[in-house]
């Protein structure tokens, strides 16, 4: 683990690589999809769209729900699909978009603050050197216990089809070794990222590395039951974040929770057919049908039921994952002194 303070830019020569290094599947994921990193740069992406917030995760952390509420201010406009995946095609993930389609395509309308929210943003190396470059855009960073993100966290990949293995304890098992270097990780991109587990959810050392590079006045840290019991007092912290006020009076609504998938294979066909991406573009002309698709989804494919909970797994996991606690908590607070009003 890095030793140099958070808030603390690194100096960096021309010849040092712009790969971060506690995310060792970032790079060979880009070198999988790009052999020239030349012929793709998130900053001329960025600068088309005029982007100047990106909600850069974590999976599982509240996303969706965030995405969503600040979406309901007038002074906020996000792309059509919450993800996009345009920004980090490195990880080779299906795009939500149809073939293409252009960043700034996503947006339906126009507003202060234009934002993109693929959770994948957070470990995108070469999107985090663009935004550091661009002194008006702003990351959101959402924080959550890394044991109950893992355990979504699989179920997700399980439901998608991309598990190392459908238990999670196998699954979890790989992943440490991957992460570990003493097994290799998956070929394909999408897969090294997703079945990395361990480094998916160690969201302390990746809050460090983005602020390494834009400092705490260029990101805003949210603990995940911010939303759900404080977004009363979460309110004047963005405000003071982004400089203006954001009219929010509603409170967040409970997106993506725990659930099971009921005709899995009708969900994940539809998840990845042009269908899909067909339907996107409608959405971004006639928003009412945007609220329907959620309504469909919330009601007809995802069931909603309780975590097993397994208090011998959860007590290891949590042993694991202690040290990084310890780091997000630290940055956490000092990014929430940083933001006080």
């Amino acid at each position: 683990m890095s030793t140099q303070s958070a808030t603390d830019s690194p100096q960096r020569s021309e010849e040092e690589t712009p790969f971060v290094e506690s995310a060792p599947f970032a790079r060979s994921a880009y070198e999988h999809t790009h052999h020239d990193a030349s012929s793709w740069d998130p900053g001329v992406l960025l600068d088309a769209a005029r982007v100047n917030v990106v909600l850069g995760g974590f999976p599982k952390t509240g996303t969706t729900a965030m995405a969503a509420w600040l979406g309901e201010s007038p002074h906020v406009c996000l792309t059509n699909p919450k993800e996009t995946f345009l920004l980090c095609p490195e990880f080779d993930m299906p795009p939500f978009v149809a073939s293409g389609t252009k960043l700034e395509d996503c947006f339906h309308g126009d507003a202060a603050f234009r934002m993109e929210a693929t959770t994948l943003n957070a470990y995108s190396a070469p999107l985090m050197e663009a935004i550091a470059t661009r002194s008006d855009i702003k990351v959101i960073l959402l924080l959550r216990d890394p044991v109950a993100a893992v355990l979504s966290w699989h179920n997700q990949v399980r439901q998608a089809g991309d598990a190392y293995d459908d238990e999670f304890e196998t699954a979890w098992e790989h992943a440490v070794a991957v992460d570990g270097g003493e097994k290799p990780g998956a070929a394909q991109p999408r897969q090294a990222l997703k079945q990395n587990y361990a480094n998916v959810c160690r969201f302390g050392r990746h809050c460090e590395q983005w602020l390494a590079r834009l400092t705490h006045d260029r990101v805003l840290i949210v603990d995940n039951h911010e939303l759900r019991q404080g977004w009363q007092q979460l309110v004047p912290r963005l405000e003071a974040f982004l400089g203006r006020p954001l009219a929010l009076d509603c409170e967040p609504a409970t997106l993506n929770s725990y659930a099971s998938i009921r005709f899995a294979w009708i969900y994940g066909w539809l998840r990845t057919s042009g269908i899909n991406s067909t339907l996107r573009g409608l959405e971004r002309s006639v928003p009412l049908l945007l609220t329907i698709r959620r309504a469909v989804r919330e009601k007809l494919f995802r069931k909603a039921v309780k975590k097993e909970r397994d208090a011998s797994l959860e007590s290891r996991l949590g042993d694991y994952f202690s040290d990084d606690v310890a780091l997000a908590e630290r940055l956490r607070d000092e990014n929430r002194r940083h933001w006080l009003v």
